[in-house]
């Protein structure tokens, strides 16, 4: 829908005035609310990120079962950019992570995880 109302980058998502996203017929002022705040937190990690000069999300971080671009990119902005390190981080390690309960860090943490049981079979 974003993209039929001519709307191409997380930044025109962002920044927008609010009233063009509400003039698209699906949308109403929650759904607008959302996006722009989850496009929002996007752009803040990354600039994070690029502050801190941490390194992006490795190619192989987007292979786990689960993740997502703004995922990654919240992992990567705390030291944990590739996936072998995600398979090495607890539960405990990725509590602060916004948006990410026990239950799916414990999900995420086990996906990663499954390239170690392959190679021994």
């Amino acid at each position: 829908i974003l993209v039929q109302e001519g709307l191409s980058s997380i930044e025109e998502v962002a920044y927008v005035p609010a009233s063009e996203l509400l003039s698209i017929s699906e949308f109403d002022e929650e759904i607008v609310k959302e996006l722009r705040n989850r496009a929002r937190d996007v752009l803040l990690t990354q600039a994070i990120a690029s502050e801190e000069g941490a390194e992006g999300p490795a190619a192989d971080l987007y292979d786990v079962d689960g993740m997502d671009e703004d995922l990654a990119l919240k992992l990567a902005a705390i030291g944990v950019p590739t996936r072998e390190e995600l398979a090495e981080q607890s539960i405990e390690d990725l509590a602060d992570i916004e948006g990410l309960d026990a239950e799916a860090a414990g999900k995420l943490i086990m996906a990663a995880r499954e390239i170690w049981f392959q190679d021994q079979a």
